[in-house]
């Protein structure tokens, strides 16, 4: 479906700020089933005990005066203190459903389980998802829990627990939940002496995830693939790029300490990858029906015409043997791990949209990059005897230009996602690429700091090798070496 046509059907305006840091998302549905009249929903998160006042309210009518299964004082207790409350308001402001999802360890699961926190840190606590009364059938229901499953998966986690009434609730059926075998049931003292039984249960969080989007209306599930989906997958690539920025070798650059073959051995690396990209993106061009996707492609080709060239270039500089680079080097095994992922999402799967994943982590890692990068890049250059350090940096200078700021190559791609995401299996797919595509990057570029260079051992003053030390002032390592050197220069 193409965009303008979408819009036909579905009428939004997003507000998103980092979901790390409780994103707000403001979503307008048109007429049509299951909706009557507009319905304006503002979905909001809400830290701890910042919840709204109306949270209380809502839970008193759902789970005191309705189902009877907490007393009046119960309604909100100190586990609201922690984790995340996700509400659902409308657009005036009244509150239509809310869930809580806490990290697991940080709740009283374990407490009422025997099992321990250590055991608990892979997992979400799911709890008092609740929905009013004449709000129902809508589909909020469903939504809370899938965003629930949504901002526990971005912290990692890889299982949601809760606690079921040993009856048929709502939520059992939807998700198809386990019971958690040889742990006690809990037994509680409801409203009006109602007196029931809870089931500690778990389930897989992609799974909920998968079972609880599948649930919901059309109309939501297109909002959740073109503004939910696309922001998921934008903020953890962020995550995984400042990630990527406590790397080794990224610090060793910034301390001004990278020695000459720590920095050959990550550019000819980038060399065994970027001599392909226009060829594979010819190859994913021609197999493209999509024409806005396939225009993409055809762009972003053309701004990778010989980027080679360049690296060859500042391989050169630095003295490397550049022929031995293009014709003789294996890629470090961990580039081979991603370059076998983009190859395969080429001639193997033929999507383009999974596809879009590996520039979108690959370039994103140079589009955050700055000038602080680049001048310390350059003073490492300076101490390796390097007159003009511009002239061996010609790659990654070009790259922060042209992959990051708001027109280039990492903003064009996130643009180009939103609505391409079948569902939400195929939404997980893209995560796990972008999983795949970070690790290995993030692996080989510590790799390359991983061994000692030995050339980095020279007396500055003398050119020669100061390997053999004078008894009493030995070297200690190649890392406390290169320091004194590069303070000297």
């Amino acid at each position: 479906m193409q965009f303008v046509s979408f819009l036909r059907l579905l009428s939004v305006t997003v507000r998103i700020y980092s979901i790390f840091n409780a994103a707000n998302l403001e979503i307008t549905l048109e007429p049509g089933p299951p909706f009557s009249g507009n319905l304006v929903m503002h979905v909001r998160y809400f830290q701890g005990s910042k919840y709204p006042k109306e949270l209380a309210d809502l839970r008193r009518q759902t789970f005191v005066d309705e189902t009877k299964f907490l007393p009046l004082d119960d309604a909100m207790d100190a586990w609201d203190e922690s984790g995340v409350h996700i509400c659902v308001f409308d657009s005036q402001d009244v509150l239509l459903g809310a869930t809580h999802v806490l990290l697991a360890e940080e709740s009283d699961f374990g407490k009422w389980t025997w099992i321990p926190d250590s055991q608990l840190k892979c997992a979400i606590l799911s709890r008092r998802t609740a929905v009013a009364a004449k709000s129902r059938n809508r589909g909020i229901f469903q939504l809370l829990l899938y965003l629930g499953m949504r901002w526990g998966r971005m912290r990692g986690r890889k299982l949601v627990l809760g606690f079921l009434e040993d009856s048929d609730p709502p939520v059992k059926k939807l998700l198809q939940c386990e019971a958690i075998t040889g742990v006690p049931l809990r037994q509680v003292s409801g409203a009006d002496g109602h007196q029931y039984h809870l089931v500690p249960t778990w389930g897989d969080v992609q799974l909920m995830a998968q079972r609880s989007y599948s649930a919901l209306p059309r109309s939501i599930r297109d909002w959740v693939r073109y503004h939910v989906m696309p922001e998921e997958l934008t903020e953890t690539v962020r995550e995984r790029i400042f990630r990527f920025y406590e790397n080794p070798w990224l610090a060793k650059t910034l301390r001004r300490e990278l020695s000459r073959n720590e920095y050959g051995r990550a550019i000819a690396n980038l060399h065994q990858y970027v001599r392909w990209t226009t060829r594979l993106l010819a190859q994913m061009t021609g197999q493209t029906a999509d024409p806005e996707l396939r225009a993409h492609f055809m762009d972003h080709l053309s701004g990778e015409i010989d980027h080679e060239r360049m690296l060859e270039a500042d391989l050169r500089g630095i003295g490397w043997d550049v022929e031995w680079v293009m014709n003789g080097m294996a890629p470090d095994p961990d580039i081979l791990n991603f370059m076998s992922v983009q190859q395969s999402l080429v001639a193997f799967e033929r999507d383009p949209v999974l596809f879009l994943m590996v520039p979108l982590v690959a370039e994103g890692l140079s589009a955050f990059l700055d000038k602080e990068f680049i001048a310390a890049l350059e003073e490492c250059a300076t101490s390796w005897g390097i007159a003009n350090p511009r002239s061996v940096t010609k790659f990654l200078r070009s790259h922060i230009h042209t992959d990051g700021g708001d027109d280039g190559h990492w903003a064009a791609v996130q643009g180009m996602i939103a609505g391409r995401i079948r569902d939400e299996a195929h939404h997980q797919r893209a995560l796990a690429i972008i999983d795949a595509v970070a690790q290995s990057m993030n692996r080989a570029w510590s790799n390359y700091v991983a061994v000692p260079d030995f050339a980095a051992i020279r007396d500055v003053d003398s050119g020669l090798a100061s390997g053999i030390t004078s008894p009493g002032s030995p070297v200690k390592d190649v890392g406390e070496h290169q320091r004194g050197h590069n303070r000297r220069i």
